[in-house]
């Protein structure tokens, strides 16, 4: 599998074009428009979110709820813990699916790997090709297949799928900043 570009936050809404400002609730989703490779995220504000309207745009991977915070004068789209526990959750396959979605596959994990390093879930295992993760709140297992990620390609997901959480290229918002991350 090739690379997997994650695009960053527009700072204005896809719906209303409207500047999302600081202390503005925000909805943002990973979206694969139809015929092309490319992911890119759409943000909503709060009040113009639904599902359908992200769906009108292409195959939704994930969205995560999120509260705009200000740093340094520029408006950043932050995620806290839970919703980026929540993101996790949605990338898991769905009962039955077989075979995935390489870009999917890739996305959960790269986030699996950042949800151990920001010690969220601890690895338990790592074998035959899957990780088995094990929530630190409530000890909820998740096994997480190796999509076979050269180790460039990881490090290149896991910089840009940081700058989308953050908000800003060599951020972590760190545990509780953003609010109401839940969706």
């Amino acid at each position: 599998m090739g690379g997997v570009s994650i695009p960053r936050a527009s700072g204005h809404c896809c719906v209303t074009r409207e500047r999302l400002e600081p202390g503005a609730a925000y909805v943002a989703a990973l979206v694969e428009p139809p015929g092309s490779d490319e992911l890119v995220r759409l943000d909503f504000a709060a009040a113009a979110w639904s599902v359908e309207a992200a769906a009108a745009r292409g195959h939704v991977l994930g969205y995560w709820r999120g509260v705009v915070a200000a740093s340094g004068g520029r408006p950043r789209l932050l995620i806290d813990d839970a919703g980026l526990m929540d993101f996790f959750e949605q990338l898991a396959e769905p009962a039955g699916a077989e075979g995935g979605e390489p870009k999917r596959a890739a996305l959960r994990y790269v986030l699996a790997l950042i949800l151990v390093r920001r010690r969220l879930c601890s690895c338990q295992d790592q074998a035959d090709g899957t990780l088995l993760l094990r929530r630190r709140a409530d000890g909820a297992e998740f096994r997480v297949p190796d999509p076979g990620l050269a180790s460039t390609t990881i490090a290149q997901v896991a910089e840009e799928l940081g700058q989308v959480i953050a908000g800003e290229a060599g951020r972590d918002p760190g545990p509780g900043v953003a609010q109401d991350a839940v969706r």
